[in-house]
């Protein structure tokens, strides 16, 4: 018995082939997708958490579809800079400088106790180069001594404003200049019970061998002289294995009593180290 079948048309046939290659399509995709997922994930990973060189590229990109905002970039850009310059010269302490100085350096708050609501760091600054040499706890010793013990020389003192100053965001340093001899002429300095220097019982002047200073953004200042910017200070020479030391051509010896700053130094032959012995 023969049943009679019904042959489709060309185009229906033509639609089923169509159907076939999509799905046959469709698929090639999900398998692929299924059995290579590590080539899709690290593209989608670089748009939600882009890496420096991803960036790079977006920044190119967005240059290139938006040139108008270019100019406003590169102000945001220079401003960005500056403020990263000013922080890392500007380190300010939290809270309030005068009451975080007060718990970190016990008994010296008369140093500070003028510049109650300063946050200016440029004036703390020049407010706290004359505190200190208005201070009445410090005992000049020639030699340099641990910051904060009331006693010492240059040095300490440009430590102890290094540290001072940094409350108020002002980033210091310590200068220190080496000679043989450093001559500065008579002037006073923070131990006002001292007279003018160490050569001719505190009269000639300050004969050193090294001196420091500090350095900051707002410029620089001697601490022990109590001055903005460096001292003035001439450079001599040594005679005698450095018992001698000659300034502008006046030579000063070391004298039986340099134990004592005042008379380090004279002027006068007869009262060198061993001249009685000679």
């Amino acid at each position: 018995m023969v049943t009679a079948t019904t042959i489709p048309q060309r185009g229906q046939l033509d639609g089923s082939r169509a159907l076939l290659n999509a799905l046959e399509k469709w698929v090639d995709n999900v398998t692929m997708a299924s059995f290579h997922p590590a080539q899709r994930v690290p593209s989608a990973l670089a748009r939600i958490a882009p890496t420096e060189a991803s960036e790079a590229e977006l920044d190119v990109e967005r240059s290139e579809r938006a040139p108008a905002l270019e100019p406003a970039t590169r102000r945001l850009s220079a401003a960005s800079n500056t403020a990263l310059q000013r922080s890392s010269v500007l380190q300010r302490e939290p809270g309030d400088p005068v009451e975080e100085f007060n718990k970190k350096v016990p008994g010296h708050d008369f140093l500070v106790s003028a510049l109650a609501g300063v946050t200016d760091p440029q004036i703390a600054f020049r407010n706290l180069v004359s505190a200190f040499f208005d201070r009445k706890d410090f005992t000049y010793t020639t030699n340099s001594k641990p910051s904060w013990g009331h006693a010492g020389d240059c040095a300490t003192l440009a430590r102890e404003f290094v540290e001072a100053v940094g409350f108020w965001g002002v980033k210091a340093e310590l200068k220190t200049f080496k000679a043989t001899v450093i001559y500065v002429s008579p002037r006073g300095i923070v131990d006002h019970s001292c007279d003018n220097g160490n050569i001719d019982d505190g009269t000639g002047g300050w004969i050193f061998e090294t001196h420091t200073w500090v350095s900051t953004p707002y410029g620089e200042a001697d601490i022990l002289f109590g001055q903005l910017g460096p001292v003035d200070y001439s450079v001599g020479s040594e005679e005698d294995g450095g018992m001698v030391a000659v300034v502008n051509g006046t030579r000063y010896g070391l004298t039986e009593g340099a134990a004592h700053y005042k008379s380090r130094w004279s002027s006068d032959p007869k009262r060198w180290f061993g001249a009685k012995k000679k």
